[in-house]
This record gives structure tokens, sequence and C-alpha cells, in this order.
């Protein structure tokens, strides 16, 4: 073989190299690069790559798989912003109801105890009978304001 065709075929296989690198290698190199930003949380990296080829496809669908994915996130961040107010909210209704419901049972469960130790000697059995209704009435509501706000 001459100096020229070992040349010519020097050429040759530069460019041969050249273009497998700037076609195949780099593309494939920034799609690494790309993976690792996403799995690093940047979720705005874009490949961008203008080919048509396989490569230029499958960056395409990376770069929609990350644009769908940012859109994803930023919905389950806003959800989670409502749950955070929803949840606020619902514990001050929650406290409100509480209170509400809970002085009234307060009352009638004193007034009822006080009624037995103050006039009890004076009761027939059946008035007592009916204030100790009252009381553990009263006692058994509290107890299941506790368990519905427990699942609250």
């Amino acid at each position: 073989m001459t100096a020229s065709g070992l040349i010519l075929m020097a050429l040759i296989t530069g460019a041969a190299v050249w273009i497998f690198r700037r076609d195949v290698l780099n593309p494939i190199a920034r799609l690494e690069q790309a993976t690792h930003e996403v799995a690093a949380g940047n979720w705005s990296f874009e490949l961008n790559v203008g080919t048509a080829d396989e490569l230029g496809q499958m960056a395409r669908h990376f770069d929609a798989m990350t644009r769908a994915l940012r859109d994803s996130f930023s919905r389950l961040e806003h959800s989670n912003r409502e749950l955070v107010s929803l949840n606020s909210e619902l514990e001050s209704f929650s406290y409100s109801v509480s209170h509400d419901l809970r002085s009234p049972l307060r009352s009638m469960d004193g007034f009822s105890l006080a009624l037995i130790e103050d006039y009890g000697d004076k009761l027939d059995d059946e008035a007592r009978d009916s204030l100790q209704r009252i009381r553990g009435a009263s006692q058994r509501m509290g107890r299941l304001i506790d368990e519905l706000l427990g699942l609250a």
C-alpha cells in the first residue's frame, strides 16, 4: 500500500470516527447527562435534539416524558397545598364543633350531678335513675364526639 493510500485510509477512518462520535456518541452522552439532571430534580432540562434518527426520536420522547413529569409534580404540589389548606380548615371546624357540642354536654352532666348530690336523698328512685341516664347519655355523647373527631 502506498503512502497516499495510507493517508486516504487514515482520512476515511478519521471521518468515520468523527461522524460516529457526532451522530452516536455525543447524543448518547447528552441523553446520559439529561437522565442525571432529571434524576437530580432538574425538571427544566431538555435535550432539544434536532435530528430525525432514532436517537433524536428517543431524545424527543425523553423531553416529552420530562415535561409530563414536571406537569405531574406541579399538579401534585398544587394538590398538596390544597390539602394542607383544607386540613387546616377541618382542624378549625373540628375545634369549633367540639367546643360547641361539648359545652352543653358538660352543662347537662354537671347539672344532673349537682341535682343528684344536692337533692338525691329527696328524689324518688325514678328521678335519680333519670338523672343517672342523663349523665350516662351525655358522657356517651362526649365519647362519640371524641371518636368522630378522631376520624377527622
